[in-house]
């Protein structure tokens, strides 16, 4: 298991299942002989119940504000311009998709400001409102706190993030040969 500095909770349930652990060789054991407990045991004792099985902690989690945890199971993030028609031609998509596929994930959408004022128009033009978000499109300050910071300068809306459990499983960005196919990413739950 790889952790990062905001892993907290992960790390935090790793203390608790090891104490849990070592009460129970204790009380099994009655101090006959001292046993090291790894994070290698807890991991597969972990991995047999499908649970931390390779979970990461993506790098877009610290940036998105949502009721919705990308880090946990299966989650879409993408980053739209509310003006844009290559963005609300991959959000339709995407909402005819969750209509067809019934383990479709949750999607968030972080949106630039530049045209916040269309977002009701949007949503009404993808079919469905999704959770989402508002960042300034640029920050002239040392942070990476704004919209393009955060997706990256090199990439293109719309872009269109699959994850597993905080993994990166394909990026989807731009509307050149990167960009979002919906016949290919329905592939992805099939």
């Amino acid at each position: 298991m790889i952790f990062s500095c905001g892993d907290v909770d992960e790390i935090k349930k790793l203390e608790d299942r090891i104490a849990e652990l070592e009460n129970k060789k204790e009380n099994k054991d009655e101090g006959s002989f001292s046993k090291v407990i790894t994070l290698e045991m807890i991991d597969d004792e972990y991995t047999e119940k499908g649970d931390f099985k390779n979970k990461r902690v993506s790098a877009f989690s610290s940036y998105v504000v949502s009721d919705i945890d990308i880090n946990d199971g299966k989650k879409i993030l993408c980053f739209f311009d509310s003006g844009s028609e290559h963005c609300e031609d991959a959000a339709k998509s995407l909402t005819q998709l969750s209509n067809s596929i019934s383990n479709f994930p949750e999607m968030h959408i972080i949106f630039s400001d530049l045209e916040e004022d269309r977002i009701p128009e949007f949503f009404r033009y993808a079919g469905r409102k999704y959770s989402y978000q508002v960042l300034p499109f640029y920050n002239d300050d040392d942070k990476i706190n704004s919209y393009i910071e955060i997706l990256g300068y090199q990439y293109g809306n719309p872009a269109v993030i699959y994850l597993e459990d905080g993994n990166q499983m394909r990026f989807y960005d731009g509307i050149g040969a990167n960009a979002f196919k919906a016949m290919e990413f329905k592939k992805l739950f099939e």
